[in-house]
């Protein structure tokens, strides 16, 4: 099956018409013979991606946050359209950085 070219608009600015349009070919289910298996190279990257999240991920969740707090910086990351993941680097980075100065 031939991929359609990237969309030039982001999923959440198309009308309804658009989006439709351009999730069409998801409609049914995608042939077998679009799939095949990862190649050596294709697993390492995988599984590197995946081990990078989860280090991630557990660092965070090792964290002891007060609640409040924590829904504040959701809400700002929200309001900012970033993550709150980035929200908490932007932190530490602005923390370290007077410290620094």
């Amino acid at each position: 099956m031939k991929r359609k070219k990237p969309h030039k608009k982001s999923w959440g600015a198309m009308t309804p018409a658009e989006l439709a349009e351009a999730t069409r070919e998801f409609d049914h289910p995608l042939p077998e013979s679009d799939f095949r298996p990862l190649t050596k190279a294709e697993r390492a990257e995988w599984t590197r991606i995946m081990h990078a999240g989860a280090r991630g991920r557990e660092i965070v969740n090792s964290l002891h946050v007060d609640p409040d707090l924590l829904l504040q910086a959701k809400s700002y990351a929200r309001r900012m359209k970033i993550s709150i993941n980035d929200v908490i680097e932007l932190g530490i980075r602005t923390v370290i950085s007077r410290k620094r100065a």
